[in-house]
């Protein structure tokens, strides 16, 4: 330190100065040297004051990364703990990591993704089971699904209100066990829920525009104003699925089986229903204007009546777009 302040108050002083100060008079010399070594001390001050700062920067952000490191693999280490309150409590110290920091969100997402799968794995199914009609109750019995274990629960609640942002790999879901699970309003755009079941859940108002939801199970599913714009739905179960306001439009429903499906008020406005199955389903006041229809099985004529159509509405041959455009009659009870 003495040495640099050596060089600056004495070689580099008279190199800053230059020419101009050495043929100066003593007088005038001595202040213009004097206003040099000022300039060169501010500088020299100025200088230290920002490396310091840099410094103490990387050193935090260091720190803090140390910090979210250390809360993170204890998070995880509690995600395999034997205890039910250890799991919730690293599921939620997983999802502070997610919020606070950006840089960690897709790890986080996939980690509790992962747990779900894991922790609420379906059966194998035979490779029809999708054909396959609900279990029917016995005379006065409700028949009710049973929901996912408390864990499971908390992390697809976490899933479901995580932080809008980009994310490179989709929700991965598939073949998750998540019969009754509630999901209401919850965020899934994208995501992947290829045979998933999902009976009897509570998906009222979510987001799953884009989804894939190929071969999955949501018979009896409370879809009320769903979002499910540009969806994969082939061959997907919705025997009796309460479909009412929901959004499909665009979507691909190629053998979906819509059978006894609650689709009042539904948009479908451009989806594709080739060889879908609409037997018994309600269409009161459906939006169908430019969706194919022509291939669907079990469609007869009475479901068209109080059905919004148009010109590029694909209806099977043997049918009319007959009390078509949104009739004011109301829907048969």
């Amino acid at each position: 330190m003495v040495t640099i302040l050596g060089l600056l108050l004495g070689p580099v002083t008279s190199w800053a100065g230059g020419a101009v100060v050495r043929h100066l008079h003593d007088k005038e010399k001595a202040d213009a040297i004097n206003g040099v070594r000022q300039t060169l001390l501010q500088a020299a001050a100025g200088t230290v004051a920002l490396t310091v700062l840099v410094f103490t920067g990387l050193t935090w952000s260091l720190n803090r990364r140390g910090q979210v490191t250390d809360r993170y693999v204890k998070a995880i280490g509690l995600l395999s703990s034997e205890k039910l309150d250890e799991r919730i409590g690293g599921i939620y110290a997983l999802e502070h990591i997610m919020i606070e920091s950006e840089r960690d969100h897709e790890t986080v997402v996939q980690v509790l993704a992962a747990f779900v799968r894991e922790h609420a794995a379906a059966a194998p199914t035979r490779p029809d089971l999708w054909i396959d009609p609900p279990p029917k109750a016995h005379a006065g019995q409700v028949t009710r699904e049973p929901e996912p274990a408390t864990d499971v629960r908390t992390a697809l609640t976490v899933l479901g209100r995580r932080p809008k942002r980009k994310e490179n790999q989709p929700l991965d879901l598939r073949r998750s066990d998540l019969r009754g699970a509630d999901l209401r309003r919850a965020h899934l755009e994208g995501a992947d829920l290829g045979e998933a079941c999902l009976d009897g859940a509570n998906l009222r108002e979510a987001h799953l525009a884009g989804a894939n939801l190929t071969r999955a199970r949501l018979a009896r599913a409370n879809l009320t104003r769903a979002h499910l714009e540009g969806a994969t739905l082939w061959r997907t179960h919705l025997k009796g699925a309460d479909l009412c306001e929901s959004h499909l439009e665009g979507a691909d429903l190629w053998q979906a089986q819509f059978e006894d499906a609650d689709l009042r008020e539904a948009h479908l406005e451009g989806a594709d229903l080739w060889r879908a199955h609409l037997k018994g389903a309600d269409l009161w006041q459906a939006h169908l204007e430019g969706a194919k229809l022509s291939d669907v099985e079990n469609l007869v004529q009475l479901q068209l009546e109080g059905v919004f159509l148009d010109a590029h509405t694909e209806l099977p041959a043997q049918l009319t777009p007959r009390q078509a455009n949104g009739s004011s009659k109301k829907s048969p009870s």
